[in-house]
């Protein structure tokens, strides 16, 4: 696995900014993409003017062809390798 660091950029109608993080890219297909985010990231929320800081990891995965995405939150400091398996 290519581990590699990528910003995500989410925006609101209108091409507004909303949210934004850095992450670390685990996989990239045509149709989707799967990050992991690490605990103790930045969150910067554009819309409120403000900067969280994220207490623990997720997984995350982006659909290009679909209107929905998935964050699933990792207690315990879990595996993402697990997660890929199924």
């Amino acid at each position: 696995m290519d581990a590699r660091q990528i910003t995500i950029r989410a925006l609101k109608y209108g091409n507004v900014p909303h949210y934004e993080w850095n992450t670390t890219l685990l996989e990239l297909t045509d149709s989707h993409i799967f990050v992991l985010g690490e605990r103790g990231r930045k969150l910067t929320h554009h819309t409120k003017g403000k900067e969280f800081i994220v207490e623990h990891r997720t997984i995350e995965f982006f659909s290009f062809d679909s209107w929905f995405t998935v964050s699933a939150d990792m207690a315990d400091g879990g595996d993402p390798a697990v997660l890929l398996q199924y």
